[in-house]
């Protein structure tokens, strides 16, 4: 939409003047991210409060064709929530849409909408002595649906799981305005496609994830927390399997931190103790947590039975040879110094340097075999470069992070891509995933790829098309523009005829009309391939020529178009046969003809079917250029036609079907072409 004023003054039909904002300076801390790597524009950024609000949204922007980009607390670090540099975007803010509609006790469940803050949920369940284990570095300002759109980890996953495993049902507003519901909080549903796993971890790149149901789990009421030192990644992974099962599986966390990060952290950080020297080469940080309070209690002995059970782990670590540093956390007081070294180590990597920062997955059984080809690649590359690799050692997750030498390089911002290259070289010589946690965002779309399985690419290309026919969900997120084109042959119907106009007409002037069909089938040959257009016709012949049918070939063929001409407004006229591509550098003069013709030939199919599709004269304004008499004269002459030959005759093949004699010899008679 051109004009913003008129933006603003439709988004006001349905928000409040104070939820949209418009002014650069206020909309700045919205239009960057946390690490300040990616940087956008907007027309403005509006704040629904509720779930009716954000279908008036998404209605809309599909109607005006605004491109939506969907933010929560905005500390993603892939740039997933930033939109681009055009200016054109509008950024959809859940972080009003806060309530907690619902607390179950009994199924240790919380119904909870996508804009509350994670350390909220934490502790309204914890007032209610029940757990919501989620637990990132950002959770007192991240919202539980920014969580799910990156379906985020954290370091609970080792005994919880990933941001997926917690939640059992989602509310959603797809493109257009319908509401999803699946909130409802079962621990099993059985009944068809899994869909809620469809849109976690999706970036909110098929839809807005506007509320969720969650699950709880009794509170921990003792814990044992310990820093430990080893001499390498592989004892690590030993001592983890050692402490699952001498804790009866109760390991909450497990991170790995070398000494080079553990250096800086003290550095920029000289208020947090360092426990343990010599710096050991590697540090663990492993946590083991209970339910039963007793077991945070002096027992008879007056031994308190989980620090009990921590101490005996370390005993047994320090004769195998395993640990040759520990110390165990009395209080809560030297817990949380102990949690202050893991929870600082990203500010401090960022204020030491301009960090090479990535999130890798690996086998537990690779996970020194990684560290070491990484380390190696990258010293090839840059020898002083420092490694300051940390991550949650028991699902394999690393954050492989790269800073500049002590004392700076000012050839470091020229290294950083190569740096990346040397880490993703040694990531596929173990066959690791490329993001473990963050997400694609715009910073790994490319990398994706590359990697990634083509089908699978395929498939979500499909997936995309089918819920974003237009591209304007959080665009250039997760897939880019030229591999969604090719989820072009999924494509849905509008209900009503008036939202078929609106889809086609939107922003149309005469002069941005018409390109032959065979122009357009030569284009979409060279895009796409011979396989589509057989595709097309075979789909084509399927439907029988319905009415239902005919729409639906219009629609496709619109949505390849708007794929190969993005941002160009087009339509399209007729039948199966007469396409009208429209572009903005048509002279008005020398295709006066056959854009009159297409234009006729377009408005005539929704109105001979009328009846069917129950379109009624109000809501087709454009047929007023047209006087009724020709109108109904031309739909009388397509009838008769439809009813001779059971479609209408092609003079080519362009769609899979050869013509027979008869249509040929209708279609060289003077008159007989559309």
């Amino acid at each position: 939409m051109d004009d913003m004023a008129t933006m603003i003054g439709g988004l006001s039909g349905f928000l409040d003047d104070k939820d949209i904002i418009t002014d650069s300076t206020d909309m700045a801390p919205f239009l960057t991210d946390w690490r300040g790597l990616f940087n956008g524009s907007a027309q403005a950024i509006v704040f629904p409060r509720s779930t009716e609000q954000v279908s008036a949204l998404m209605a809309y922007a599909q109607t005006h064709n605004i491109r939506i980009v969907p933010q929560g607390g905005n500390t993603g670090l892939v740039g997933g929530a930033i939109p681009d540099n055009t200016g054109s975007a509008v950024i959809l803010s859940l972080s009003r849409m806060k309530a907690i509609r619902d607390f179950s006790e009994a199924n240790m469940s919380m119904t909870v909408e996508a804009g509350c803050i994670l350390q909220e949920l934490q502790a309204y369940a914890e007032e209610h002595d029940l757990y919501f284990p989620l637990n990132l570095a950002a959770k007192g300002s991240c919202t539980i649906g920014g969580n799910l759109a990156t379906n985020a980890g954290g370091v609970n996953v080792v005994r919880y799981g990933n941001t997926r495993d917690l939640c059992l049902g989602l509310e959603i507003v797809l493109l257009g305005g319908r509401v999803m519901n699946l909130l409802t909080p079962l621990r099993k549903d059985n009944t068809g496609y899994d869909l809620k796993n469809l849109f976690i971890g999706s970036e909110g790149t098929l839809g807005i994830i506007t509320a969720a149901s969650m699950k709880l789990f009794a509170l921990p009421k003792a814990r044992s927390t310990a820093l430990v030192g080893v001499p390498d990644i592989a004892t690590a992974v030993t001592l983890l399997a050692k402490l699952q099962a001498a804790s009866g599986d109760s390991v909450e966390a497990f991170e790995l931190m070398p000494a080079t990060l553990l250096e800086v952290v003290f550095k920029q950080f000289p208020d947090i103790p360092c426990p343990l020297t010599p710096l050991p080469e590697f540090m663990v940080l492993m946590e083991i947590a209970s339910t039963n309070a007793s077991d945070g209690q002096p027992n008879e002995t007056g031994q308190i039975p989980i620090a009990e059970t921590m101490e005996a782990f370390l005993a047994d670590g320090f004769e195998a040879g395993q640990i040759s540093d520990a110390t165990l956390a009395r209080n809560d007081i030297q817990r949380q110094q102990l949690w202050d070294i893991r929870e600082h180590s990203p500010e401090a990597t960022k204020r030491e340097s301009t960090p090479v920062n990535t999130d890798v997955s690996v086998t537990r059984s690779q996970l020194q075999t990684f560290y070491h080809l990484a380390e190696k690649e990258v010293h090839k590359i840059h020898p002083s470069a420092r490694v300051c690799a940390y991550g949650h050692l028991g699902d394999g997750n690393l954050h492989f992070n790269l800073i500049e030498a002590d004392g700076g390089d000012p050839e470091w911002p020229e290294k950083r891509g190569a740096l990346f290259d040397a880490i993703y070289r040694a990531l596929a010589m173990v066959g690791g995933s490329i993001s473990a946690e963050h997400g694609i965002g715009q910073m790994k779309v490319e990398q994706l790829k590359g990697v990634k399985d083509p089908v699978a690419l395929d498939v979500m290309a499909d997936i995309k098309a089918l819920f974003d026919p237009t591209r304007i969900l959080n665009t250039e997120k997760v897939i880019a523009a030229q591999d969604q084109n090719k989820g072009a042959l999924i494509m849905t119907i509008p209900d009503k005829a008036q939202n078929i106009l609106t889809f086609w007409f939107d922003e149309l002037t005469p002069q941005q009309w018409f390109i032959k069909s065979d122009q357009l089938d030569a284009d979409i040959r060279t895009r796409f391939g011979d396989d589509v257009m057989r595709a097309l016709g075979g789909r084509y012949d399927s439907w029988a020529g319905n009415a239902a049918s005919r729409l639906s070939l219009i629609l496709l063929l619109d949505q390849f178009t708007r794929n190969i001409y993005r941002n160009t407004p087009q339509a399209f006229a007729g039948d199966e046969m007469a396409c009208a591509l429209a572009l903005r550098s048509v002279d008005d003069g020398t295709v006066a003809a056959e854009i009159e013709q297409s234009k006729r030939h377009f408005y005539l199919i929704p109105m001979m079917h009328s009846e069917e599709l129950a379109i009624q004269d109000a809501s087709l304004p454009l047929f007023n250029q047209f006087s009724n008499a020709q109108t109904a004269d031309y739909a009388k002459r397509h009838r008769d036609i439809i009813a001779r030959f059971g479609h209408f005759p092609h003079r080519n093949d362009s769609l899979g079907r050869p013509s027979t004699e008869e249509e040929r010899a209708f279609l060289s008679q003077p008159g007989s072409s559309f």
